[in-house]
């Protein structure tokens, strides 16, 4: 059936909605569970609104809106250049192959080694979802990618709550290794998260990212906007985990990659592509190494950069 903006539709597990956008997909704001992307063949039902007269209530002042940083796009000769003199032998210098490539290698081997097609496979079927979640915490903490407060969150709302394993085991199994298409699989590991009160873009993507040594991409959401602004491309985000903004991020990673490649710096895997993005990003501000620029006084407040990235994570 054929669908139009402002249509009422009705769907079995997200009940009674409202499509916003028609598209490749189907956007729908949905009375209950909110904003969902779905695909046009999703089994939907003509609807009616709750009543005649009815309207979306508005947003009050400042609620549900993302904060995002209002300085100018970086400019990529500019990230290049910082990144040159910081590793003036590119993605073959040393001192990237030990600051940079090895952590999340390492990292990316041990997620394998614990939670690879073939163990993940074995503790299905002995339908150990509890050693699951407690794999995927302990993966989480090898790295500094998602911030603590969010391993803090995934820890209560997963590991420690035994009614969320298996949910999460079966969404997480079928994201990296499952036969359906991609977005299938992204979307219901995406919704999973979200029941679970943790609709966060790190979670989303952090296991995927480690999984597949770095093809499928990390989003740190000002960090990856940020530099869709830079090779100017619109990221399309919204604050909670979709198909659609995944997909762009898709397209700055190969963005960033070609205009990489036509300076002379070679990636060796998608997981480079990522450290540029963070390291040059950091570099721009300051930040990198453990560097800051000049402290604040009391009297100044936090830019809406710095208060982001907590905020969208």
């Amino acid at each position: 059936m054929e669908w139009n903006t402002n249509d009422w539709v009705e769907h079995s597990k997200f009940g009674v909605g409202q499509i916003t956008a028609v598209g490749e997909n189907l956007s729908i704001r949905f009375l209950k569970e909110g904003e969902k992307m779905l695909v046009k063949t999703a089994e939907l039902k003509p609807a009616q609104p709750p009543s005649p007269d009815f309207q979306w209530p508005k947003a009050r002042s400042g609620a549900g809106k993302v904060r995002v940083s209002r300085r100018p796009p970086a400019d990529f000769d500019h990230l290049h250049d910082l990144f040159r003199a910081s590793f003036p032998g590119g993605f073959d210098d040393p001192q990237f192959a030990v600051k940079e490539r090895a952590p999340i290698e390492s990292a990316s081997a041990e997620f394998v080694t614990h939670l690879g097609r073939e163990s993940f496979e074995q503790l299905m079927q002995q339908q150990n979802y509890a050693d699951v979640a407690s794999r995927a915490m302990a993966s989480l903490q090898t790295t500094n990618l998602v911030f603590p407060m969010e391993r803090i969150k995934f820890k209560t709302a997963v590991v420690a709550n035994p009614s969320n394993h298996e949910r999460f085991s079966n969404t997480l199994f079928q994201l990296l290794y499952g036969e359906a298409d991609e977005q299938s699989r992204f979307t219901g590991y995406c919704d999973a998260l979200a029941s679970f009160g943790i609709p966060k873009w790190p979670l989303a993507t952090y296991f995927w990212f480690l999984a597949s040594r770095g093809e499928q991409m990390f989003m740190k959401p000002l960090a990856l906007q940020r530099m869709a602004d830079s090779v100017g491309i619109t990221l399309e985000y919204r604050a909670e985990p979709n198909w659609q903004t995944y997909s762009k991020l898709r397209d700055v990673a190969a963005r960033v990659e070609a205009e990489l490649q036509s300076r002379n710096l070679n990636p060796h895997s998608r997981m480079d592509v990522q450290s540029f993005i963070w390291a040059a990003l950091q570099m721009e501000e300051g930040k990198y190494g453990g560097t800051k620029k000049k402290k604040k006084s009391k009297s100044e407040t936090p830019s809406p950069a710095e208060v982001t990235e907590v905020a969208e994570s």
